[in-house]
């Protein structure tokens, strides 16, 4: 939804979109660092560094440990598990209240009259 914001801009006079590009940055930081709890930091990979585990690569590492195997699960496997349990609720929470705020901006949208972005749709009026 963040490059339609953008360009939904165009539509406002410089102060109006200003305003808004502000608003949608903040929503796209949000959104990053989202990013980078459930997956990683593609850029730790980029500069050869150890990247920190993600939500991804602890469940991965857990359901891969026991995926094909007969034998009892790992500690390894497990701690990946439960690592992976108490990370999951906070990010929840956050994707949770994220979208809360972009149900909001795009009712800001609306009352401005900005042009129709996927996933909204303007109030029909006969």
């Amino acid at each position: 939804r963040i490059d339609p914001y953008k360009a939904a801009t165009k539509a406002f006079r410089a102060q109006q979109a200003q305003e808004l590009m502000n608003e949608i940055l903040e929503l796209e930081k949000k959104l990053d660092e989202l990013q980078v709890a459930m997956n990683g930091d593609r850029d730790y990979s980029a500069l050869d560094l150890d990247p920190l585990s993600s939500l991804r690569n602890r469940v991965r590492t857990a359901v891969y440990s026991v995926s094909g195997s007969s034998s009892n699960i790992t500690g390894t496997a497990r701690k990946s598990y439960e690592d992976a349990l108490d990370e999951f609720e906070p990010v929840y929470e956050k994707i949770k209240a994220l979208t809360e705020e972009f149900d909001a901006f795009d009712r800001k949208l609306d009352e401005m009259g900005a042009p129709t972005t996927p996933g909204r749709f303007p109030e029909w009026k006969q």
